[in-house]
């Protein structure tokens, strides 16, 4: 049987990774790069096709080169999407105006306003969203099937995915600046839930939701990709203001965690997307020399994921801990540094790195790379 492959996919900013297992193939997220990424993709990997292509939540740097992949023709047989999109899809592609509408609403009734980005919303305001006295009215229907339906029906793609400009909203906008840059941070993320959702559905792909969740057991994927902190549904997501949805389907700490592990019991991958791993889920055990991709991208404002690692695992010394990242002063920070992981990047904070595929196959003594990838030298 030939031997499992990993490649983080050096795409500059973002995370991109593929995974073949056992004759399966696999994309945890895209990339920033929606134009370039297909041709970037089918010269690193070889290939055309995928069995699975996951997308962890609705950051640029993630889903971008996934819209990417189905705007070129790349067959993906399913695809794997936060399940809190499924909460307001529906409206958003039968009823585009009032969902914007309602987004307008959400914003001005912000008490105060410092965040120019839906992930800058601060704990103030996230508590403000949940608790909200004033809550949309729940679908009759809650089968996800709802949403296939409303995807078939949407044909029109000669015109803009976001037809906002005809609205109350562009034409009467926000007098502060950062309620502007608020809505349209929201509108480019819904843009992108969108796309992604209407490219995939009419390229015959199957779509497969999992809701986030911060302490349920999880459940639903396959043995080969199981979800860590979320669980797959069949019905529509709780139904929340448009605001809220589009925050929660963006923030860095509701990104999906998935984990593959292997038949041999060696070569296992934890696919830790932006995920600052606050969840209450434990991790899964991470077997001898198993894969962890850096949680976002070695950033300190997630070094609770690196304190977390190494309180659930008996030793990290053998796991091979792999950054995606462009070249950014601040990244990677202490702790992704002073991990005790054997750490690669596809791009080192060093002035001199190179960009790099981190390519590495599995043996029967774990994984091991390519003789051409170059270990980290972030200093």
């Amino acid at each position: 049987m030939a031997s499992d492959k990993f490649i983080a996919i050096g795409v500059g900013q973002g995370d991109a990774f593929y995974l073949e297992r056992s004759g399966v193939k696999i994309l945890v997220d895209g990339g920033r790069a929606e134009s370039k990424f297909s041709n970037q993709f089918y010269n690193v990997t070889g290939t055309t096709e995928l069995d699975i292509a996951v997308c962890t939540h609705a950051d640029a740097d993630h889903i971008n080169g996934l819209i990417g992949l189905f705007k070129n023709n790349i067959n993906v047989s399913e695809l794997w999407v936060p399940g809190t999109w499924s909460s307001r899809l529906q409206d958003l592609l039968t009823d585009p105006l009032s969902f914007f509408e309602e987004l307008e609403d959400n914003i001005e009734s912000l008490e105060y306003c410092e965040s120019d980005s839906l992930e800058g919303l601060d704990t103030y305001h996230e508590y403000y969203l949940r608790k909200r006295d004033k809550k949309p009215e729940s679908p009759n229907e809650t089968n996800i099937q709802i949403i296939e339906s409303a995807l078939e029906e949407y044909r029109d793609f000669g015109k803009s995915y976001i037809p906002y400009r005809n609205s109350r909203i562009y034409r009467h906008m926000f007098k502060e600046q950062h309620r502007r840059n608020l809505f349209f941070d929201a509108i480019d993320t819904a843009k992108k839930i969108k796309e992604l959702a209407i490219l995939a559905f009419h390229s015959g792909t199957k779509i497969r939701w999992f809701e986030f969740n911060e302490q349920e057991r999880p459940g639903g994927g396959e043995p080969f990709l199981r979800p860590v902190n979320s669980s797959e549904i069949l019905n529509i997501s709780k139904r929340v203001s448009v605001l809220e949805y589009l925050y929660l389907s963006k923030v860095n700490k509701q990104s999906l965690v998935f984990y593959s592990p292997s038949r041999e019991g060696t070569c296992d991958v934890l696919f830790s997307a932006d995920s600052d791993f606050s969840f209450g889920q434990n991790l899964p055990p991470l077997r001898k020399n198993s894969i962890v991709t850096s949680p976002h991208h070695g950033s300190d404002s997630n070094r609770a994921a690196y304190t977390k690692l190494n309180k659930q695992q008996k030793s990290l010394s053998n796991v091979i801990m792999v950054r995606s990242d462009g070249n950014y002063k601040s990244r990677p920070g202490s702790s992704y540094r002073s991990s005790d992981t054997m750490n690669i990047c596809t791009l080192c904070r060093h002035s001199l790195s190179n960009k790099q595929h981190v390519i590495l196959n599995s043996t029967a003594l774990g994984w091991k790379k390519s003789n051409n990838v170059a270990w980290c030298h972030c200093k």
